[in-house]
């Protein structure tokens, strides 16, 4: 059984919530509310629908109906190239070397470029010249590998002082915890908490904790985005970025540096919307 289910598990207890575990994993779950039957798969909630799941995971769709509400870094798509005949009318720029230049055009370096619906950190790219630029676009494109996506993002660099992860349900903080690497060492990843011993620690600051709920406001426009995790950084100027949206917030790494406790408590703030 998941962790996390675990912990949804402790609270509909707590509520004397009736549930069911459907599958011999125990990673299906059934939950009796007095409002509706709320189904939980592996890491996937009844919260959200599948446009919500497709827009979240699709880093240019993201970009592109929530740019204009909140702080996100300028981001811009482009098609493979030599995608397949069913991308062939949504292909603009006929080469690699066409889109280095559009890139380059459009952005300062550092630039970062990586793929579209990626996930974990994987083909994201830190780019300081055309050269690297080329190199990254020949990754994310390579049909050959299991990570190939058919759109590459270029995306502005934002110079990262401090990094969390924010559980929002509708439109609410249900939790806040900071991804660190103070004492961690970067081993190819860019993504925080896969540096070798990166930690995350929950934040009980209330100061900081209006601020981002400050950042955030314009999220009560998408009221379809229920449950959601976003990733929030802090640059060196002290201003908020939103960097992804994430419809299926995983939970392994925090449950290994903080109390499970802090997820039980969450879910249980959760499921009494549905009492």
């Amino acid at each position: 059984m998941l962790n996390h289910i675990k912990a949804i598990i402790k609270a509909c207890d707590k509520l004397n919530l009736e549930y069911n575990i459907l599958h011999k994993s125990q990673n299906v779950l059934e939950i009796k509310t007095p409002k509706q039957n709320l189904l939980f798969t592996n890491g996937i909630t009844p919260f959200n629908s599948e446009s919500v799941a497709n827009i979240c995971r699709d880093k240019d769709f993201t970009y592109t109906l929530f740019h204009n509400d909140l702080n996100l870094p300028k981001t811009v798509s482009f098609f493979d190239p030599n995608g397949g005949e069913e991308y062939k009318s949504y292909i603009e720029f006929k080469s690699h070397q066409i889109i280095c230049e559009q890139i380059i055009n459009q952005f300062s370096f550092p630039v970062i470029v990586k793929r579209n619906s990626g996930s974990q950190g994987k083909n994201v790219f830190k780019c300081t010249s055309k050269k690297e630029i080329l190199k990254a676009l020949e990754l994310i494109f390579d049909k050959k590998s299991n990570q190939y996506d058919y759109v590459a993002l270029a995306q502005e660099f934002v110079n990262i002082k401090r990094e969390f992860r924010i559980i929002l349900f509708q439109s609410k903080i249900m939790l806040v915890y900071e991804k660190i690497i103070n004492n961690a060492k970067f081993v190819g990843n860019l993504s925080p908490l896969h540096w070798e011993k990166s930690k995350t620690e929950v934040i009980t600051d209330k100061v900081l904790i209006k601020r981002i709920q400050e950042s955030i406001k314009s999220m009560s426009k998408f009221p379809d985005f229920q449950y959601i995790g976003l990733d929030i950084v802090i640059d060196d100027k002290d201003k908020f970025w939103i960097i992804e949206l994430n419809s299926h917030p995983g939970y392994t790494k925090f449950l290994e540096d903080n109390d499970e406790e802090h997820l039980v408590n969450m879910f249980e703030k959760i499921l009494k919307n549905y009492i």
